[in-house]
C-alpha cells in the first residue's frame, strides 16, 4: 500500500495542478454535457480564485511512485 503525502503547492505549481484538476473532472463533464463546452470545468478563473483566496492552502498529493498526481484547496 502506498502512502499519500500532502505537500504545500507553490504558485509555480498552480498551472500544472490546474491542468490535472481539470483533466480529473473532464470525463464526468463530457458524460454530462458533451464535449461542446468552450472552457474546462472548473474554469481557469474559478481555480485561480480558489488558489489565491484569503486563507486558502493549496496542496499537491503524491506517492513514492507518482509525484503530484492530484491536489486540493483547503480554506481555513
Amino acid at each position: 500500500m502506498s502512502h499519500i503525502t500532502l505537500t504545500p503547492a507553490l504558485p509555480t505549481d498552480f498551472p500544472e495542478l490546474k491542468c490535472r484538476l481539470q483533466a480529473a473532472f473532464a470525463p464526468a463533464v463530457i458524460a454530462e454535457f458533451g464535449d461542446s463546452l468552450t472552457e474546462p470545468i472548473p474554469s481557469d478563473a474559478e481555480l485561480a480564485e480558489s488558489f489565491t483566496a484569503p486563507g486558502a492552502e493549496v496542496f499537491t498529493l503524491s506517492t513514492k511512485e507518482i509525484r503530484g498526481w492530484g491536489g486540493g484547496v483547503h480554506r481555513s
